[in-house]
């Protein structure tokens, strides 16, 4: 184990003293959404309203990352319930060794109740609830046990979504 740890290094600082080294990882879908879904249901009781969060559904859209919702409560003293989709963009925080989303936008919300005529109010609670939320919450953690991801974190370039995967750009 330690020769091939010994190897691991050799090899690394070799290319980083070689000149230029690159090496794209993919992290599919399926990793990041049960690293979210372990996160929820989660419910959230406010001032105006009541909130019930449950069933994530993560996709990737163009630069994005999306989660739909269901979602159950009360606001504004009106029992509602729904489908809540919002996305926002992936960074990487190399202190925590890990994966957030920052930005959210709210692109659809669906209220299955058909007189309620507060839709913005709602976008605007539900969207502060989930960011204040989710900020802080990683949607994917580099396992600070694993030799070769302790190396990622070192050379982590550049995160961006591709297709169904999150990619992560190594260089130095």
């Amino acid at each position: 184990m330690k020769l091939k740890i010994l190897l691991l290094l050799i090899l690394v600082f070799g290319l980083v003293g070689c000149g230029k080294f690159e090496k794209e990882i993919l992290i599919p879908k399926s990793k990041i959404q049960n690293m979210v879904a372990k996160k929820f249901p989660y419910k959230k009781n406010a001032i105006i309203a009541k909130m019930n969060l449950s069933s994530p559904q993560v996709y990737f859209k163009d630069t994005n990352i999306g989660l739909k919702l269901d979602y159950y409560g009360n606001f504004l003293e009106k029992e509602i319930n729904g489908l809540i989709d919002f996305n926002g963009q992936i960074f990487y925080k190399p202190e925590k060794g890990a994966f957030y989303i920052k930005n959210f936008q709210i692109v659809d919300i669906v209220v299955n109740e058909a007189n309620f005529s507060d839709k913005e109010k709602l976008k605007s609670v539900v969207l502060k609830l989930v960011s204040n939320y989710l900020e802080d919450y990683p949607v994917y953690r580099l396992n600070p046990t694993d030799f070769k991801q302790n190396i990622a974190k070192l050379l982590l370039k550049d995160v961006s979504v591709k297709d169904d995967n999150l990619s992560v750009l190594l260089s130095t």
